[in-house]
């Protein structure tokens, strides 16, 4: 059986982000294989390396259309930050053990402060101390 699949559609579907299954039901519900066997066929390469070979150049033409967007629309600007650096509405401090044993030995330490203070001293009593210790 000879599977007809019309390249120019195939690019067309591939450049829409179209899923496999899609493409494949598209052209009358052939089978993953018979669109691999077309691919090698007509491209010799597999579907995958097609697709993302189609696929690629509208990807970089809604990226930079995405970006000139995102110099007027501040919803664009904070959809960018959050999917392409990673921002968000609720940073999270990592977790360092480090950190957490510095902070628990600090809130100790203030503790103690305030549950045993120190007596105030003065430059006069630590010289009286340091004479008394002589």
């Amino acid at each position: 059986m000879t599977i007809q699949i019309d390249k120019s559609m195939f690019e067309a579907y591939c450049r829409m982000g179209c899923t496999e299954q899609e493409i494949c039901e598209m052209f009358g519900g052939i089978e993953h294989d018979d669109l691999e066997a077309w691919c090698q066929k007509e491209y010799e390469m597999h579907f995958e390396q097609v697709y993302k070979m189609k696929l690629g150049p509208v990807k970089l033409a809604l990226r930079k259309h995405q970006l000139e967007l995102s110099q007027t629309s501040s919803m664009m600007a904070i959809f960018l930050g959050k999917n392409i650096l990673g921002q968000s509405d609720h940073p999270e401090l990592p977790v360092d053990g480090n950190i957490i044993r510095e902070s628990n030995e600090q809130m100790l330490a203030l503790a103690d402060l305030i549950n045993r203070p120190s007596p105030v001293r003065t430059l006069e009593s630590l010289e009286r101390k340091k004479e008394a210790e002589e």
